[in-house]
């Protein structure tokens, strides 16, 4: 006589999603901290030339901002923004940095947002 035998899915333990989920945070506060660094980066390399009468840069970088966490799909992110100081900038009627990655006072991402009222609707 012939049995069939059927495989059993094996069950996704708890640590393994724990670490799963560390590893796509982990991977996305790199990602955002690396687009963050690189949007200066342009906004430097654009003003390089530019010099005051003394020689020096009009447009500097100027350390980081407190870490923050930014709320994502991904679970909260800890952040620092980089510094960029361009007040001279200012004087000669020129737009001053503004990051369009992550504006000053975001600290949840849009897909967060929609999920609020979905999940409100949901109850």
């Amino acid at each position: 006589m012939r049995q069939n035998t059927i495989e059993s899915q094996k069950e996704t333990r708890p640590e393994t999603m724990e670490v799963l989920e560390d590893i796509v945070r982990e991977g996305a506060r790199r990602l955002l901290q690396a687009a963050l660094e690189a949007e200066i980066d342009a906004h430097l390399a654009r003003y390089r030339d530019r010099k005051d009468e003394a020689g020096k840069h009009l447009v500097v970088r100027n350390g980081y901002q407190p870490k923050r966490t930014i709320l994502t799909g991904a679970g909260p992110l800890p952040v620092t923004r980089p510094r960029v100081d361009d007040r001279a900038l200012s004087k000669t009627g020129e737009e001053r940095f503004t990051s369009t990655i992550l504006p000053k006072f975001m600290r949840r991402a849009a897909s967060i947002d929609s999920l609020v009222p979905a999940l409100y609707l949901w109850q």
